[in-house]
């Protein structure tokens, strides 16, 4: 058994010692389940490169489709104060949404 207090004083979880790939479809994965159950609307994938998403394209693929998803790839995507240029800027990102027409779901 693991205690709470078993890490080092300012210990950090650092993602750069992962599979990177395994890392983003994972992500992937687990926004689309939220979106295929209903809790989000949207599903946004993290910023790629475009060799990046071309590596990991036919398992996103395969992740919309069984959460019957619509997937769209958007290779320029908007500037806004939410997702700098300096973080999407010649990236590539894919939105998932469930089929069907938009939720006009007014929850607060």
């Amino acid at each position: 058994m693991v205690s709470d207090d078993s890490q080092p004083e300012g210990a950090r979880f650092d993602s750069g010692v992962l599979d990177q790939r395994s890392y983003q479809l994972g992500m992937i994965y687990a926004f689309a389940e939220m979106v295929g159950s209903g809790v989000k609307g949207l599903a946004l994938s993290p910023a790629l490169t475009g060799d990046q998403f071309e590596d990991i394209i036919r398992e996103v693929r395969l992740i919309a489709e069984e959460y019957s998803l619509v997937l769209h790839v958007d290779r320029d995507f908007l500037e806004t104060r939410l997702f700098n240029p300096e973080y999407t800027g010649a990236r590539w990102l894919s939105t998932l949404r469930r089929r069907g027409p938009p939720s006009t779901s007014t929850r607060p």
